[in-house]
């Protein structure tokens, strides 16, 4: 059976903490489908967000259908169970004041639903962090903005150093402002051909101007994470309507009764630094 999907992500971890996943679909059978969406950190003091949902009917706007009634944990590898909170729009989330994630751990997410069903998702570790050697910016003219016109302004660049031979795997935020910039932009790389070295990045996709407030966020990813941002990046750049698969969404996340559950739980370390174009 083939579905007509209509992926539309809304903040994708612009924060870590704050993310919404909202997937339209129609089927020769109208099923609906749990979504469940979320990462943790490293970062202290701050609460993490899952995010679960139901998918909705193709071109019916009867709005998001969060769940509010599911229990969810966070469960480690040493067998520490770690409660959620449910707040509001289909949010769980941890007590900031008796949880810290802890690189040594691995961790699961496990929903619990009314009719006593799971989803579970795989183990997952957070990766260790990157090191950042320092962030500059370089003015640029004719800077592409669209069909047709260009712009001038500033790219900013970092420059990361591999601390050792095994390929590491990430992702950049960006706000300007103290506002999160393009937060639907997926940027990603990886360091596989700079073994002990430093090297440099561009952000060619985020223009500045002076006097403008630039926060770099450096999300240290797993390859399995890596990889579905990049499936992501993938579809979503057809900015619309996708005629695909519902099983091609990247996912990892299962039911216990093999019903299908889209959506994605992972793991990353987080740095940032920030520069004023001056």
């Amino acid at each position: 059976m083939r579905f007509f999907i209509s992926i539309v992500f809304l903040s994708i971890v612009a924060s870590a903490c704050e993310t919404s996943v909202v997937i339209e679909e129609i089927s020769q059978n109208n099923t609906s489908y749990y979504v469940v969406y979320g990462f943790i950190t490293d970062e202290k003091n701050v609460p993490f967000t899952i995010n679960i949902s139901k998918t909705t009917p193709l071109f019916v706007n009867t709005g998001i259908p969060f769940v509010s009634n599911a229990s969810v944990y966070l469960f480690t590898d040493n067998q520490q169970k770690i409660p959620l909170f449910y707040t509001k729009n289909g949010n769980y989330k941890t007590d900031s004041n008796t949880f810290e994630s802890n690189s040594h751990n691995e961790y699961q997410l496990v929903v619990e639903m009314e009719n006593t069903s799971r989803i579970l998702s795989s183990y997952q570790r957070i990766p260790d962090p990157i090191i950042i050697d320092s962030v500059s910016y370089e003015y640029v003219e004719d800077i592409n903005n669209g069909i047709f016109t260009s712009t001038t302004g500033y790219f900013v660049k970092i420059y990361i150093f591999d601390r050792d031979e095994k390929d590491s795997f990430y992702r950049i935020t960006v706000k300007k402002n103290t506002i999160p910039y393009k937060k639907e932009m997926i940027t990603l790389f990886y360091d596989t051909y700079f073994d002990r070295k430093d090297h440099e990045h561009i952000l060619t996709d985020y223009v500045f101007q002076k006097k403008d407030t630039v926060e770099i966020t450096v999300h240290s990813l797993s390859f399995q994470t890596y990889t579905f941002f990049k499936n992501l990046k993938d579809i979503t750049s057809f900015n619309w309507q996708i005629l695909n698969t519902a099983k091609d969404i990247p996912r990892n996340m299962q039911h216990q009764n093999n019903e299908k559950v889209l959506g994605y739980f992972g793991t990353s370390s987080v740095v940032r630094e920030s520069i004023i174009i001056e």
